[in-house]
C-alpha cells in the first residue's frame, strides 16, 4: 500500500462506507418497526370508534330529588318545570313515543308485581281493559288554536248515537298516589317535558266502591278538549245510560273536520287529587 495519507485515508473510506451504510439501514428499519408499533398500540385504544361512541350515548344515573316521594302534583308541575314548557306550542307524540311510554307503564308494573286486575282492592294500578279500540279512522289530531292547544277533529261523518271512543288496553287506572308519582318521573327522565303533558291530561275518577282512581289514556285520546255546555259534541254514556267505562257517544250529528268537545265534568273528579296523597 502507499504510504501516501490521503491514499490510507481513502481507502479506509472506501472499507467503511458499506459498514456505514448497514448502520444506517438497521437503524431505519429499527425506526420503522418500532413506529409499526406505537402505531398498533395506538389504534387500540379505540378513540373515535364505535365502542367509544357507544359509550358516550349511555345515559348518566339519574338523582332524583330529596323527598321525590312526597311530591304532589302541583310540586311535580314545578319540579318539571311545566309553565315553561308550555310557553310554546307542544309538539305532537308520534306513534313511537307512545310505544316507548307504553313500556314504561309495563316497566312500572313489573316493579309493583303483578299487574292488579280491574276492581282489585289491591293498591297499586292497571290497565283499564283487555280490549283495543282504534278511533284513529273516527278523529284525528290538529290544533284548536292557542286557547286550547292540541285537540281532536272529526275525520269523518259521524252519527248522533255513534261511539267514539272507550276505555282501552291504553286507559291506564292508579290507585293510589306513589304509583303515579314514580311514573311521572320515570316519563320524566325519559322524555323530559312530556310528563307535563301526561300530568295535564291525567284526571281523578270515582271507581268501584266509592274509591278514587287517576286515570290517563296513553295515546292521543287525551287530546280531547272540554266545551261549554252548548258546544258539547259528545258524552260519557247513551242518553239513557250513566258514564260507565269511559264509553263515549255522539250527542248529535258531527261533520267531519268539526272539534269533538266533551265535558270533562261527567267523569273528572278535580278536587280529589289529595284523597290520593297528590
Amino acid at each position: 500500500f502507499s504510504n501516501d495519507p490521503r491514499s490510507i485515508s481513502s481507502h479506509s473510506r472506501k472499507k467503511t462506507a458499506p459498514h456505514r451504510l448497514r448502520n444506517v439501514s438497521t437503524i431505519t428499519i429499527a425506526i420503522s418497526l418500532f413506529s409499526l408499533v406505537v402505531l398498533s398500540a395506538i389504534s387500540t385504544l379505540d378513540f373515535g370508534s364505535n365502542a367509544s361512541k357507544k359509550v358516550t350515548k349511555v345515559r348518566p344515573t339519574i338523582v332524583r330529588p330529596t323527598k321525590w316521594d312526597t311530591f304532589d302534583h302541583y310540586k311535580m308541575r314545578t319540579y318539571f318545570e311545566c309553565s315553561k314548557a308550555f310557553e310554546s306550542e307542544r309538539p305532537w307524540w308520534t306513534d313511537q313515543e307512545w310505544r316507548i311510554v307504553r313500556e314504561l307503564y309495563q316497566d312500572l308494573l313489573k316493579s309493583e308485581g303483578a299487574g292488579l286486575v280491574r276492581g282489585s282492592t289491591k293498591i297499586g294500578t292497571y290497565q283499564a281493559s283487555d280490549e283495543v279500540f282504534d278511533f284513529s279512522q273516527i278523529v284525528v289530531p290538529y290544533q284548536a288554536g292557542k286557547e286550547k292547544g292540541r285537540g281532536l277533529k272529526a275525520a269523518k261523518d259521524i252519527r248522533k248515537g255513534d261511539m267514539l271512543f272507550k276505555a282501552t288496553n291504553n286507559t291506564v287506572v292508579f290507585t293510589d298516589g306513589h304509583s303515579f308519582r314514580k311514573f311521572m318521573f320515570m316519563l320524566n327522565e325519559r322524555f323530559p317535558t312530556f310528563a307535563c303533558d301526561v300530568l295535564q291530561w291525567a284526571w281523578v275518577q270515582d271507581l268501584e266502591g266509592g274509591a278514587f282512581g287517576i286515570e290517563v289514556d296513553l295515546d292521543d285520546c287525551n287530546l280531547l278538549n272540554s266545551g261549554r255546555q252548548r258546544s258539547v259534541n259528545i258524552q260519557c254514556g247513551k242518553a239513557d245510560e250513566i258514564c260507565d267505562g269511559n264509553h263515549f257517544y255522539a250527542r248529535r250529528d258531527i261533520k267531519k273536520g268539526e272539534e269533538i268537545l266533551g265535558s270533562y265534568s261527567e267523569f273528572v273528579s278535580d278536587h280529589s287529587w289529595s284523597e290520593l296523597g297528590l
